[in-house]
C-alpha cells in the first residue's frame, strides 16, 4: 500500500521539523547564556559559539535517530501498537495488515501536529531568549564584568602538589 508508505514519511518529516525547531530554540538559548556569562567574566564571547553548535549537533543527531512511531503511538491512544505492527508490516500483502494500515493512515489524519509542539514551552524559550538579548545589552552598554579570570593553573597544581603529605587537607599553604 503506497499511501501507508508515504503516510509514514509524512509523519517522519513533520515530527523532524517539530525537533529541529525545538532544537534550534534551544540552541540559541545556550549560546545566547554562555554569550552573556562570558561577557561577564571578561572573556572572548564568541566562544559560546562553540558550546551553541556542539548542543545542536549533538541534539539533532540524537533527535533525528529517534523512533517517531514511537512518539505518535504515546501521544494518540488508538494508535498504541497499531502503528508499529503496521510499519513492521509495510511491505506484506494480505487481507488483515492492509485493513490494518487502512485504519492506521485514517487515524493518522486525525493527530493534530500542535500535539507536538509544547505552545507554552515555546513561548517561554522566546521570551528567555529576548530577556537574554537585552541582558546581553545591558552588559555591553554598562561595561559590567567580573574580571578576567586570574588563574595560574600551573601555580595552582604545584602549590597542590607542595601539600601532598597528608596534612590538613587544606591543599594551599
Amino acid at each position: 500500500m503506497n499511501l501507508f508508505k508515504k503516510a509514514l514519511k509524512e509523519v517522519n518529516a513533520i515530527l523532524d521539523e517539530v525537533l529541529i525547531f525545538n532544537t534550534i530554540l534551544n540552541s540559541i538559548l545556550v549560546f545566547l547564556g554562555t554569550y552573556i556569562i562570558l561577557m561577564l567574566l571578561n572573556l572572548n564571547p564568541w566562544w559560546s559559539l562553540f558550546a551553541a553548535l556542539g548542543y545542536l549537533i549533538y541534539v539533532l543527531h540524537k533527535d533525528i535517530t529517534k523512533s517517531k512511531l514511537g512518539m505518535v503511538e504515546t501521544a494518540y491512544a488508538p494508535l498504541y501498537e497499531r502503528l508499529s505492527t503496521a510499519a513492521d508490516n509495510a511491505d506484506r500483502e494480505n487481507e488483515m495488515v492492509e485493513e490494518l494500515k487502512k485504519e492506521v493512515v485514517h487515524h493518522l489524519h486525525k493527530v493534530p501536529v500542535s500535539s507536538f509542539v509544547k505552545v507554552r514551552k515555546v513561548s517561554g524559550k522566546i521570551l528567555a531568549s529576548v530577556l537574554l538579548c537585552f541582558g546581553i545589552l545591558l552588559v555591553a552598554i554598562y561595561n559590567i564584568n567580573l574580571g578576567a579570570l586570574d588563574i595560574d593553573l600551573a601555580q595552582s597544581l604545584q602549590s597542590i602538589m607542595a601539600t601532598g603529605d597528608g596534612g590538613d587537607g587544606a591543599g594551599l599553604e
